[in-house]
Parts: structure tokens; sequence; C-alpha cells
């Protein structure tokens, strides 16, 4: 086992380049950190690499493309890593695996999965997955790039079955955020999931350019509060207005009422009271409305009937109000 291993350079100072491959089952144990200079790189197979830490120098990590070659990562195996430079390969946090920029700009830009804390980086294309679904990854003065993806699985409304992402300091968002629901799950109306957590003073910035959600028995997902709350919850379907509700305000009521009455006897349209489309405006078009009296429109969850007696009094009401027109303009009494 190495005590510590430096690539590119020594202990104090980069020294020309450097190209270190752990492949085709080789192991490569460093006791102390393994740090990577500009213009270095450290590649990676299907191998067993085990470090106190990782200290990026501008250096690279990269995974081997070749053929039977799955080189990662694995926060368990290495520690923190830190610094500045690029990692193309997967990182996996595990349960709680640090990923901390300092000194310039550290880039992710392969697949990130598990919990842990990404800190002072850039996101930059790559599928972050959070935990071994659920699991909470924080981010904290990270930049996402639009060719990243986030991958959020819920299956239950607990806040320990679904993943969530802390944000915290400055934050951009971007990419897409894709959503699915895991263990037959079925969410619904009234449902909320605290994706986000935003912590106090977090300065989120952006938002996601594509958003992937699956598909609900009921409801419909309200996104509203996602970017201010960090909640995703299930409302109650958008409802279409039906004819009687003149106003198209979402009631059939004493509004859409005199709405008709105020037509009643002429060649109106369907939004003043023509309802059974043969004109003039008339009692068989009063009737429709006071059947759908004190209703929402058409397709809303819940429907209260009007008692009989309401309509009764409704139905008086128009019967004065249009005898009391005809005596003032000759219209014909729907009675």
């Amino acid at each position: 086992m190495q005590r510590c291993r430096y690539i590119g350079g020594n202990e104090s100072s980069a020294g020309g380049t450097a190209a270190v491959s752990v492949l085709d089952g080789g192991t490569l144990s460093v006791s102390g950190d393994t740090k990577i200079y500009a213009g270095s790189t450290l590649t990676l197979g299907t191998s067993t690499f085990t470090s106190g830490g990782i200290v990026m120098a501008g250096g690279s990590i990269a995974a081997s493309t070749a053929a039977g070659e799955e080189g990662a990562l694995y926060s368990a195996d290495v520690g923190t890593v830190s610094g500045y430079g690029d990692i193309s390969a997967p990182v996996h946090l595990g349960t709680a695996g640090q990923v901390a920029g300092s000194g310039g700009v550290l880039t992710l830009s392969g697949d990130v999965t598990g919990s842990g804390t990404l800190s002072d980086l850039t996101l930059d294309g790559g599928q972050i997955t959070i935990g071994n679904s659920p699991g909470v990854m924080t981010l904290e003065d990270v930049l996402v790039a639009d060719n990243t993806t986030f991958d959020f699985s819920i299956q239950g409304t607990d806040p320990s079955e679904y993943d969530r992402l802390i944000l915290t300091g400055d934050v951009t968002l971007a990419g897409m955020l894709d959503v699915e629901l895991t263990n037959s799950f079925n969410p619904q109306i009234g449902d909320i999931f605290d994706l986000f957590v935003l912590e106090p003073g977090v300065n989120l910035q952006g938002g996601f350019s594509d958003i992937l959600l699956p598909e609900l028995t009921s409801g419909v997902w309200d996104l509203a509060d996602l970017y201010t709350t960090g909640e995703l919850l299930v409302a109650i379907s958008p409802v279409t207005p039906g004819p009687e509700d003149l106003n198209m305000d979402g009631t059939v009521d004493s509004l859409d009422l005199g709405i008709l009455l105020g037509t009643f006897g002429t060649v109106g349209t369907p939004s003043t009271g023509e309802l059974n489309g043969t004109p003039p405006v008339d009692s068989l078009d009063l009737g429709i409305l006071l059947a759908a009296f004190g209703t929402p429109p058409l397709g809303a969850a819940t429907v209260t009937v009007p008692e009989p007696s309401t309509l009764v009094l409704l139905a008086s009401l128009a019967t004065h109000s249009l005898f009391s027109r005809r005596g003032r303009g000759g219209l014909e009494s729907p009675f």
C-alpha cells in the first residue's frame, strides 16, 4: 500500500504530466491522499482503487472506455474528493459521500448516485440519481448545466419514502427533472412531496427546462410551488366550465341567472342564456340553468345539488322579475 500518490507532480508542486490506469481487475491502494495535477489523468476500469482522499489539482479522473471495463469512484473507498479539475468517471456517493470543490472549478461530467453532499462545483451532464431510492442529496453552491438529468423516486408520502434534494448557498438549476413512482405507489389528491428542501438564505436561480412526471389515476401534478417551497403536490383536476356557467366563474349561481334574465325573450347567445340552441332565450333555457343551479362546472370532483325548495324559490323570483319586465317592455312570461 502506498502512503501517498502524486500523479503529475510531487507533494508540493506539479512536475510534468502523467497517466495512471487501474484496469482489468487491478488494485491500487493508497493510505493517504491521491493528488492529481493539471494535465494528468487517473483512469479507472473494473478494478479496486482505495485512497484516504483525493485532491484534484487541475487533473482528471476518467472511466476507461475499453470493452468490459466499468470504472467509477466510490466514496466509501476513496473518502472525500476535493479541489478543482474534471471528473468524468461515475461517482457513487454511497450513504454519505462528499465531493467539495476548492481553489478553482471542479466539474462532474459523469453520473452521480447516492446520498451525500456536492459543494462548490459544476454538474455538467450525466444522470444524478439520489440515494439508493429513497435518499437525500445536498447541493451547496452548485451550478447545474442544461445537459444534466435529476432522477427522483417516490414510493410513499412520508419524507423517508421519496428522494429529496437539499439546496443551500448559491444554486442554479437547469436540465431535466425526471420523477418516477416505485413500489406500485399511487398518489392521491392532496398528497404533498417536499422534493426540495430550501435552506434559509439559499439563492436559487434558474429551473429545469424539462420536467417528466408519471401519470396519475386521480388529480393532476401541481408544480406551482416547486421553486419556492420545494413542494410537488397532487391537486384536483382542472375543470371545464359547463354551458350553464354563463360567466365562467366556477359555479352556476344567481349571477348566471341574472345574465339569462337580462336576455329573456331575445335572440341570445350561449354565453348570454341561449342554452338549448333554439332562440329566443325562454323558459326552456331557464329550466336548464335552474337544473344546474349551485353546481360547479362540468368535470369538477364535487357537485352540490340545490334543494327542491331552492329551485322553487328561484323560479318564483324569476317569474316575479319577468312579470315586472313584462309590464315595462312587453316580455312574455316563461310560465
